[in-house]
């Protein structure tokens, strides 16, 4: 952004005694050229943070807002209808509801206002009763008593703070006590958390179990309290040696000895006939009835949400069009395509996968664990009919998964053998094996993740489509979801190499209010191989399939100075 440097003359900056209309002169001119400066600067909001950063599902709670949040007026929208918000009288809060029938799990919000729509924030609908952090909790001796189950919405507020929470506990009782900080809020904290008596001495306690975020079980030998202590370290570390704290350092503590969810099982599902998914987790016993998916499931999306009564979480199974199968039932003429759902439940166990390949035909060969957010640290081992190594694999990076090729010289048996890299083995050590013909197909990415449009004037964005395994098809580009207000055009393609660029022109008759929306690219060879536009959110670590996009009037021109007479 430039802006123009006005110089006054030297004598036009002299206030003599007896020359008051040159010092007001020279006072209306600086805040005529102060004011100017402040509305070249202005920008869209920025949001920083949520306090509370979620919400029981069918109640309201009033929200503060962190961030830039000028000029207003503000408007706070997410990315579904049932979450709503409203303005307080008091600046930068609001009331937030979410609605009866809202799904638990994660959203997403944006600030609104005159100048354009702000960042993307978390924001977590949950299906227990919440509470916020009670004051005077520093020690375990004050800690306050919480009863079970609850949502604890805190702030760790300064540096060396430390929130303890008294729960009582009855023998046998396994408490699940489950933080969210830094995973899915980006909160800049690296959290521990202890489990105490009263007086202090610690039981157990847990570091780093869900990327950053703490979770424990323990189980009670006997009736009585124990205290919950929550304390952390900066999630990038500095030279400062002691526990973190700041106003953005929020978290949510849930407090259960019921069912928690670490994952379904099986962890895909085929669209056409799916399995029952049984919840696995602590406090779920083996017994536990298992979901069975509502026929039928669409074609247009990759994954479930299951929500069971009593449970903690939701957790959210996939949806393949691909036969899906589990490790420990495999039948004995496999042949892709095929998806395989495994775990390590023994340390050192190594998952073996018979299959038939043709001769010719390029198979993908792709492993999940870590990009799911299960802990399992892959490596494959890939070996013909005759036991010899066709390729061994382990991952570039400790949040990634292994993938290969393989293109069979001649049609027969090989045997893909999956083992965890550090012999770990658990009841979260699961993965998926998706071995599919590696047909020609695409990725589409958006230059931008918000579209503002002036009423009268264009907004453009540009779409980036990488080719895979030679795709050359002609495509359709149709947004979904748009404002019936909006229009968008779509430019010539142009292809260099396996890199298309496509561009994109939105206009607007009249106001609209900011809302999301999709773009889908259909290939006209084949109608049903659709792909969303994806976003990549570099700030909150995740990809989005969803664009969002507000048409605002056009600011008027500030006025230009008179010309002196």
């Amino acid at each position: 952004m430039g802006f123009t440097v006005i110089r006054l003359p030297n004598d036009r900056l002299k206030f003599p005694a007896d020359a008051p209309a040159t010092r007001a002169e020279s006072a209306a001119l600086f805040l005529i050229v102060w004011l100017g400066f402040c509305q070249a600067m202005a920008g869209p909001p920025i949001l920083n943070y949520l306090e509370p950063a979620g919400v029981q599902a069918g109640t309201t709670v009033e929200v503060t807002v962190a961030g830039t949040l000028e000029p207003g007026p503000i408007q706070l929208r997410f990315n579904d209808e049932r979450l709503t918000a409203e303005p307080t009288s008091k600046k930068g809060i609001f009331t937030v509801r979410a609605a009866p029938n809202t799904p638990p799990g994660l959203y997403f919000c944006r600030a609104i206002s005159s100048e354009g729509i702000s960042n993307l924030r978390p924001f977590l609908v949950g299906s227990f009763p919440e509470i916020s952090e009670p004051q005077g909790n520093d020690l375990p001796a004050t800690a306050p008593v919480i009863s079970l189950p609850t949502v604890v919405n805190g702030k760790l507020e300064k540096a060396g703070d430390v929130d303890c929470y008294k729960v009582m506990l009855k023998r046998g009782q396994t408490l699940v006590a489950a933080l969210e900080a830094n995973r899915r809020l980006k909160s800049p904290i690296d959290a521990i958390l202890q489990l105490t008596t009263p007086s202090g001495f610690v039981l157990t306690q847990n570091h780093d179990r869900d990327g950053l975020d703490p979770r424990l079980e323990w189980t009670a030998a006997e009736d009585g309290e124990v205290v919950v202590r929550v304390f952390a370290f900066p999630a990038i570390p500095d030279s400062a040696i002691r526990f973190s704290g700041g106003n953005d350092c929020i978290y949510r503590l849930t407090l259960t000895t019921g069912g928690y969810a670490e994952h379904p099982w099986p962890l895909a599902v085929n669209r056409h006939r799916p399995v029952p998914v049984a919840l696995i987790g602590p406090n779920i016993p083996r017994n536990f009835p298992p979901i069975q998916l509502p026929l039928p499931l669409s074609e247009s999306e990759s994954r479930q949400l299951i929500v069971a009564p009593g449970v903690a979480n939701p957790v959210t199974v996939a949806v393949e069009s691909i036969p899906c199968l589990t490790a420990d039932a495999l039948p004995p003429d496999l042949t892709p395509p095929f998806l395989i759902s495994g775990q390590f439940d023994k340390p050192g166990q190594t998952i073996s996968i018979p299959f038939h390949g043709k001769k010719g035909i390029r198979y993908s060969i792709a492993t999940e664990s870590r990009t799911l957010g299960y802990p399992a640290t892959l490596m494959i081992h890939l070996v013909d009919s005759q036991g010899n190594t066709l390729t061994r694999l382990e991952p570039s990076r400790v949040d990634a998964d292994p993938a290969t090729v393989l293109t069979p010289k001649n049609d027969g048996q090989f045997l893909l053998q999956v083992r965890e890299l550090f012999n770990a083995a658990g009841r979260s050590f699961v993965f998926r094996i998706r071995i599919t013909q590696a047909e020609p197909d695409f990725e589409i990415t958006s230059s931008t993740d918000r579209i503002v449009v002036p009423i009268g004037k264009t907004a453009n964005a540009t779409l980036t489509l990488t080719t895979l395994n030679n795709f050359n098809s002609e495509i359709q580009v149709v947004a979904e979801n748009l404002p019936e207000a909006v229009t968008m055009t779509v430019g010539a393609v142009t292809k260099k190499g396996a890199t298309w660029t496509i561009p994109l022109q939105f206009q607007a008759k009249q106001p609209v209010a900011a809302a999301p929306f999709r773009i889908a690219v259909y290939t006209l060879t084949d109608p049903k191989r659709k792909r969303y536009v994806t976003v990549k959110n570099d700030e909150l670590e995740q990809q989005f399939h969803e664009l969002w996009i507000v048409a605002l009037a056009s600011r008027p021109a500030p006025p230009s100075p008179s010309p002196k007479s």
